[in-house]
């Protein structure tokens, strides 16, 4: 089978460094009109973080997009997820994917096979281990992968998901 590559859509994060920079100007238009010292700090606070979120945003979109790094690419034998460093998910550590929501955003959770999942846990530092158990506590999973704003349906990324599983443990049974 060929090797698929799903990739963001840039539009969303474009939106949110939009806001960011309307943030910064509303932080401009407190420090210029408000006179109080607290004012004046909160405007810098905003400034900065609005405009440093802003051009963070701004960077790993056109970064994404000028490179055109995808997202997931799925290949036979696993599924690597790039975001700000590259995470690899063998078939043969997962038992199965599903679909669930929080709020508006859909999510696939990963579930992995018993020994693996235990392994995962007890080598997990403390932060980790936290986000491992917060995570399970949420959707049941240790780990998801974000399914929205990307350029195929979360439903029809779940499919394809499952269909490469199922392929490889076919492959892996003989």
């Amino acid at each position: 089978m060929e090797v698929i590559k799903v990739y963001r859509t840039p539009w969303i994060n474009m939106f949110f460094a939009f806001c960011s920079f309307a943030a910064v100007a509303g932080g401009f238009w407190i420090f210029r009109v408000q006179t109080d010292l607290f004012s004046r700090i909160f405007a810098w606070i905003l400034i900065i973080i609005s405009g440093l979120s802003g051009l963070y945003l701004l960077y790993i979109t056109l970064r994404g997009w000028g490179k055109k790094i995808p997202f997931l690419v799925i290949s036979d034998e696993s599924v690597t997820i790039n975001t700000h460093k590259s995470q690899v998910f063998g078939f043969a550590d997962i038992k199965s994917f599903r679909l669930f929501s929080i709020e508006s955003q859909k999510m696939i959770a990963i579930d992995y096979k018993e020994d693996v999942g235990a392994r995962k846990m007890s080598n997990a530092k403390n932060l980790g281990l936290f986000l491992r158990k917060r995570n399970i506590d949420i959707c049941g999973a240790q780990e998801a992968i974000a399914a929205n704003y990307l350029s195929i349906k979360p439903e029809a990324l779940l499919d394809l998901l499952n269909e490469r599983l199922d392929a490889y443990n076919k492959k892996a049974r003989g």
